[in-house]
């Protein structure tokens, strides 16, 4: 879900987290050990940019239910 997401965001023409990068979403060995990559996936931008995702799904978007609950 995040990597949809964070793929939807970058072929958005208003991109809303231009903080994320591949790096954050499509971990090596030596970035997963990496804390200031989980704080952007896991912080306030990273919830609006999944409040935002969810209403583009519409009636699709009842899955991301527990991931915002989750950010």
């Amino acid at each position: 879900m995040f990597i949809d997401c964070y793929q939807w965001d970058r072929f958005n023409a208003l991109q809303l987290n231009r903080r994320l990068t591949n790096e954050h979403m499509f971990l090596s060995n030596q970035s997963k050990i990496r804390n200031h990559l989980a704080e952007d996936v896991l912080n306030a931008e990273m919830l609006n940019l999944m409040l935002q995702y969810q209403q583009y799904l519409g009636e699709k978007g009842n899955v991301l239910i527990g991931v915002i609950e989750l950010l």
